[in-house]
């Protein structure tokens, strides 16, 4: 199985429109949970961890401009599961923690989320 990567947004990031305060993404911290009740999953994924102002470069190089939300899953060929949500450049494109939990439980063998 080829190796995928997996991008989060770094925890502790600022937001122009809402001056003074630190936010997490809860989806990211969703996925981050996974990786810690599934650390095997760490020995199987590229996982990228990157700031929250856009552009974001990391992710533009494997899924392009349009695709920069995270979590976002980039596997390096094109897959025919149905929890892909886009492609791009012959990658597939899995968005979103839902989509990434059961990609990750369909593939990598994690539990499912009930």
């Amino acid at each position: 199985m080829s190796q995928a990567t997996l991008f989060l947004l770094k925890p502790g990031f600022t937001d122009a429109a809402q001056p003074g305060k630190t936010f997490f993404c809860p989806s990211c911290v969703y996925v981050e949970g996974l990786l810690g009740t599934y650390p095997q999953l760490l020995e199987q994924l590229q996982v990228v961890r990157v700031d929250f102002p856009r552009p974001r470069a990391a992710i533009i190089a494997l899924a392009g401009a349009e695709n920069q939300s995270a979590p976002l899953l980039v596997l390096d060929a094109i897959s025919h599961s149905a929890h892909v949500t886009g492609e791009y450049e012959g990658r597939s494109l899995i968005d979103g923690k839902d989509a990434i939990a059961a990609y990750l439980a369909e593939q990598y063998g994690i539990d499912l989320s009930h």
